[in-house]
């Protein structure tokens, strides 16, 4: 078989092409950098929680599809068990999409909520039924029918 120069660069081309993909698929079968243990992010089984997430399941929650939704109150504040009961309710009726952080902090004269998804984020202070709602339908991925007629 005789070579010339364009069958010999074509080949070695191929043979490059060859030996990088087969490199890479050999490189990512071991775990580089990290001792040989993989990170894996869980979330919490329950819906609402009493703590704050880590960035890590933040982000993680969001790629799922779900909103979550960080409530912050002071322990003096009167309005702020029904604004509680009203989320975990709303939780309770969507608790593949939604995730309710409950958080004292006494540092806040008034009530905060705070949405995060995949459509950005948004901040409501002391915040009544119709605005968590109105903020629940435009940051959650799948809203409920009821956000249409709103």
């Amino acid at each position: 078989m005789k070579l010339n120069s364009k069958k010999f660069v074509s080949m070695l081309l191929l043979v490059l092409t060859l030996g990088s993909t087969a490199a890479f698929g050999l490189m990512q079968s071991f775990t580089w950098g990290n001792g040989g243990e993989t990170a894996q992010v869980e979330l919490p089984a329950d819906s609402v929680i009493e703590y704050a997430l880590t960035a890590a399941q933040k982000n993680y929650a969001i790629g799922l599809g779900r909103t979550l939704l960080e409530y912050r109150y002071p322990l003096a504040c009167s309005a702020c068990a029904e604004q509680r009961a009203y989320l975990e309710f709303l939780v309770s009726k969507y608790p593949d999409q939604l995730l309710l952080q409950e958080l004292s902090d006494n540092s806040l004269s008034k009530p905060t909520l705070e949405a995060l998804s995949y459509y950005g984020s948004r901040t409501l202070t002391d915040p009544s039924q119709e605005a968590i709602f109105n903020l629940l339908c435009d940051t959650m991925v799948q809203p409920p029918v009821s956000c249409a007629t709103r």
